[in-house]
């Protein structure tokens, strides 16, 4: 069964992951994901939005992500309501300063602070609300 799904709108890499943590093929195509969008858009310009019921990335798979950043911080917003999810931003957060964790009631701030106009917006949540019914998941995207 999927455990994470990922898709990019304008400079913007979106993630969805249920209550489980990826699997290794799942990781592997994120990373191919943002390694594509960096290269497309540079670190300074791409974006990272995650929704997460409580599933998340493993130490080595966090690891990844930091060297592909190689000590370059890239805004990144994860909403979540999920205690264990606050540990792994402040892990990841001594690497990338720019990551910032929101609960599901202040999505709206997740997008603020990521600079995502109204009009992306619209198509930003289409996209999550996407990657959720494909994991089967049927609340809104932040929850």
């Amino acid at each position: 069964m999927k455990t994470m799904a990922c898709d990019t709108v304008g400079t913007t890499s979106i993630s969805v992951h249920t209550a489980e943590p990826p699997s290794k093929e799942e990781w592997e195509r994120y990373i191919a994901m943002v390694v594509a969008l960096l290269d497309r858009v540079g670190v300074e310009r791409a974006r990272h939005l995650v929704f997460t019921q409580g599933g998340g990335p493993s130490f080595s798979q966090r690891q990844q992500i930091n060297d592909v950043l190689r000590g370059r911080a890239s805004p990144a917003a994860v909403v979540s309501a999920n205690a264990f999810i606050r540990g792994i931003v402040a892990a990841l957060a001594l690497f990338n300063p720019k990551i910032k964790v929101f609960r599901p009631e202040a999505v709206g701030d997740a997008f603020r602070y990521l600079g995502i106009s109204e009009a992306e917006g619209k198509l930003v949540w289409r996209t999550a609300t996407r990657l959720k019914a494909e994991l089967g998941l049927t609340s809104k995207p932040a929850g």
